[in-house]
């Protein structure tokens, strides 16, 4: 398991990979360092403005 600062870290293709982790963990983790790619990137990501609404249906 990656950390960041001693924070666990996610990378998240898709939206729907977001999603299911939020379903999973947003009950038992306390925080995540979810990695987000620039837009210029050649590697896929979601955008921002995707995962933080998201997060926003998890509180």
């Amino acid at each position: 398991m990656e950390t960041n600062r001693g924070i666990e870290t996610f990378y998240a293709k898709t939206r729907s990979q977001w999603r299911k982790w939020l379903e999973q963990n947003s009950q038992s983790k306390k925080e995540v360092c979810l990695i987000i790619c620039r837009k210029k990137s050649k590697m896929e990501g979601i955008p921002h403005h995707e995962a933080v609404e998201e997060a926003l249906c998890f509180g």
